[in-house]
């Protein structure tokens, strides 16, 4: 059980995006606004968890990643530290071991390939060993030591992506994994008892982009996606997080506009039922859990 912080992407106006960051507090039922981010952001910003900490990188409007920040939820202060070595927007971002991993994006209107990890004890970025090919609005997630990187798509008018692929600190290298059952990008992906999940986003049909509301599971034993029960809602640019044994799918965007709702994913059930939704609505979002010993207090 830990607190899920949600921080806002995507607007229909600019001048309104990533207004703050909501934390759902499960013993009150409720999200409470934290305190606003400093600076003129708008969407591309990623954040993680690391320990007791929300990492945020964030762009400003015309110059690129500028910002790079980190949220104490212990002490509830917002810190600068180091900003990354290369300017990109729309990346995936995942922390593993002591790093927090930066993958891909876009910069310039060119997709990139690029990888940077972050140390906190050095407050340093240094680059790793680039991807097998160039993805932005990827899914990027910790999963058995690597990792994984999902789906996304390329510019300019590149295809969107059911490939996966793998990063192994141990050998330092990317490898091919199986691909997923559907094309997808702007996708939540989370880790849930052990398995892999992809869920939503967005995805071309009869040469149209629209939304999905389809979820896959990767087995890694079977080395096998299979779909499960899809979400209530179509929804592409959401978030997805596991906590308390149980999926949740956080805002995102579908033909009805921005949406602030959110639904919870029972695995034993296969059921999707709708929760608390957000205060605020909020597109392009990103979510991430700490623990209740670590987390946020009012």
């Amino acid at each position: 059980m830990g607190y899920i912080y949600a921080k806002g992407g995507r607007y229909t106006d600019l001048a309104d995006a990533l207004e703050g960051i909501e934390v759902y507090d499960s013993d009150m039922n409720r999200w409470d606004l934290l305190q606003f981010l400093t600076g003129d952001r708008i969407s591309g910003g990623r954040m993680a968890a690391h320990g007791d900490k929300l990492y945020v990188m964030s762009y400003d409007r015309e110059e690129g990643p500028l910002f790079a920040e980190v949220y104490c939820c212990r002490r509830n202060t917002w810190t600068s530290i180091a900003p990354m070595q290369h300017r990109r927007m729309e990346t995936g971002t995942a922390s593993l071991g002591e790093y927090l991993y930066v993958c891909g994006g876009f910069h310039d209107s060119t997709t990139l390939d690029t990888v940077e990890r972050y140390s906190p004890e050095r407050n340093q970025w240094e680059e790793v060993e680039p991807m097998t090919r160039k993805r932005e609005d990827a899914g990027v997630e910790a999963f058995r030591g690597c990792i994984y990187v999902l789906g996304g798509h390329g510019k300019p008018d590149g295809p969107i992506l059911d490939s996966v692929e793998r990063f192994d600190p141990r050998t330092e290298s990317w490898r091919e994994a199986t691909p997923m059952l559907s094309r997808r990008c702007m996708h939540g992906a989370a880790v849930l008892n052990g398995k892999l999940y992809a869920c939503g986003g967005f995805a071309y049909e009869n040469n149209v982009c629209g939304t999905l509301g389809s979820v896959e599971v990767y087995d890694p034993v079977a080395d096998r996606w299979q779909f499960v029960a899809p979400m209530n809602e179509r929804r592409g640019g959401l978030a997805l997080v596991a906590n308390a044994g149980k999926l949740w799918a956080i805002g995102g965007s579908n033909d009805s506009g921005y949406r602030a709702t959110v639904e919870v994913y029972d695995p034993e059930a296969d059921s999707w039922s709708f929760d608390v939704p957000l205060s605020t609505v909020k597109g392009g979002i990103q979510a991430a859990v700490i623990a209740d010993e670590l987390g946020f207090t009012s």
